[in-house]
Formats: C-alpha cells, structure tokens, sequence
C-alpha cells in the first residue's frame, strides 16, 4: 500500500517509500549546496493531516507582527513577517518587501529591531509553522497579500486595538490565519543576503511608509505587556496546581509506606483492615493503590 509523503528537503509530494524519497532528495540538496554550507541544515520534523503539514523546527524561529484596522468596509493593513536562521533574518513588510540581513543589522536599526521584538512577545510557539497544503480545500488567497501563500504561523494579530488570534470566537474568518510567508522557509538556507544597494532601497522605501509610529508603538505596548501579564499568571496557576500535586503525592508515599510498615509488623492483619486503613490516609485518586492492595498476594 502507497503512502502520501511530504519531502522536508524539497517539500514534493510523492507516492514513495518515505527513506527512498528522503534519501534522494538529500543527495540532490547537497549536491547543490556550496561545501561550507552542507555541515548546516535546518533541523525539523513533519505531521501531517488532510489539509495541513505542520513543520517543527529544532533551529529556526518564526514570528510575525499583523495589524488589522477597519471601518465598515475600508481596511488598513500593515505586517512585518520574520523567519530567524541562526545568524540570518529573513524579514517581509506590508508594502515595501523582503530582505535578507544578519541578526547584528536588525539590531541597529529602530524600527525593525522593535518590532521584530513585538512579533516575539506575540508568539506562542516559535519553532511551529504550518504549511496548506495545495489540495486542501481550506485554501485561500487573503486579501492581505498580492500572492498565493501557503505557509502560516499561529500568533496573536491585532484588530481595531485589539488583540486576537486564530480560532477566537465572533472573529470573521478572514482574520483567522494571518501570518502568511511568502517563501518556503526550507529556502531560506541557501538565500544571499541582500546587496547594500537593494538595502538601501528597502530601507528609504521603509522610512517613507511610516506614519505614526509612537502613537501605535504606545497601543502596541500596552497590549504586548497584557498578553504577557496573562502568560505569566496562567504560567504561575499551573506552578501551583503542580507544586500541590508533587506536595500531596510526597505525603502520599510516606503514608502508602507507613501502612506497609504496619502490614509488615501485624502480619495477621485482615486486607480489608488494611485497605480501610489506607484510603483514610492517602487520597482516594493516588496512583499507589495497587501497591498495599498487592501486599500479601
């Protein structure tokens, strides 16, 4: 029986055996790479389902900034898209493109770097992203962009100040999955950094598109600095829930314990004795059960 695989090296589909089809592919990838290039690959592993693939990456982080405004049927939009490589930053912007730059250039420059910084306060999981498949029937050409994608992360995005993400309720579908690549991630390794001179070109056409930027940058913050507020004490409920379960199964080991160590001196001691003993000193939902009904077996 054949079995539909997805190639990570070149992301074909095809009807062959899964290390066949890995181990062509590879000898092809690496043929085409430079010699200093092969020691580096993008570390990922693939589940898939009827219209998604979902690629998990061990070394690249992907994050996006989605900014949605819109008044009866005008709409605004703006992006900043990132794909982060170990050293190099692959960046797409509503309206002026897409370049290719080392992590040290995104740094100096202000308004790249902060809302690089933005899209990773937004993100949940970085090393996730999703591919659509192209005969999944969930397929759609979003009017945020001028091109078919096919790649997507879930993250929150921001409508009309607020902020949302993928699956919230009373959201129109054309919300629900925002952050598209343009580019298959995979093609990021072998891409060259863009020129000085296209640099340039990016950057003025960058700096022409601003408006506002510290009155958003203001709204931008107070909600990044919510969502983490809210991170951080659903983080600290689940710290207590599991401090209080490690806290009671300690107890109830020394408890299960005790009542082998009573068992062990009254050897006459009737089981049932014994198992009302037990459920009055450990919890009825402990794991240890088995363990005193066990004894004397």
């Amino acid at each position: 029986m054949l079995t539909l695989y997805i190639c990570r090296y070149c992301q074909k589909i095809a009807f062959k055996p899964k290390a066949t089809l890995k181990a062509i592919c590879r000898l092809q990838t690496n043929a085409n790479q430079p010699s200093n290039e092969r020691k580096r690959t993008m570390n990922s592993s693939i589940e898939t389902s009827r219209n998604y693939a979902y690629h998990t990456f061990a070394n690249v982080e992907f994050t996006g900034f989605v900014d949605i405004w819109h008044l009866n049927n005008n709409y605004d939009y703006d992006y900043h898209l990132f794909i982060r490589y170990g050293n190099k930053i692959y960046m797409d912007v509503k309206g002026v493109g897409e370049v290719v730059i080392t992590y040290e250039e995104l740094q100096k420059k202000k308004y790249w770097k902060y809302y690089y910084d933005l899209s990773l306060m937004l993100a949940d999981d970085k090393q996730i992203v999703a591919q659509e498949l192209r005969f999944s029937s969930d397929y759609c050409d979003y009017i945020l962009y001028d091109t078919a994608r096919h790649w997507w992360i879930d993250t929150n995005y921001i409508v009309n100040n607020e902020l949302h993400r993928y699956g919230d309720k009373g959201i129109r579908d054309t919300y629900d999955k925002l952050a598209y690549f343009k580019i298959n991630p995979y093609d990021l390794e072998n891409m060259d950094y863009t020129s000085q001179e296209d640099l340039e070109v990016f950057r003025m056409n960058y700096m022409s598109s601003i408006e506002v930027f510290e009155t958003k940058c203001n709204v931008y913050n107070n909600l990044a600095i919510e969502y983490q507020t809210k991170k951080m004490d659903e983080m600290n409920e689940e710290i207590e829930e599991l401090s209080a379960y490690f806290k009671f199964e300690v107890e109830d080991r020394k408890n299960v314990l005790s009542v082998i160590a009573l068992y062990e001196k009254n050897e006459d001691m009737n089981r049932d004795l014994l198992m009302m003993i037990y459920k009055n000193l450990v919890r009825t939902n402990a794991n240890h059960f088995h363990l005193v009904a066990s004894i004397g077996c």
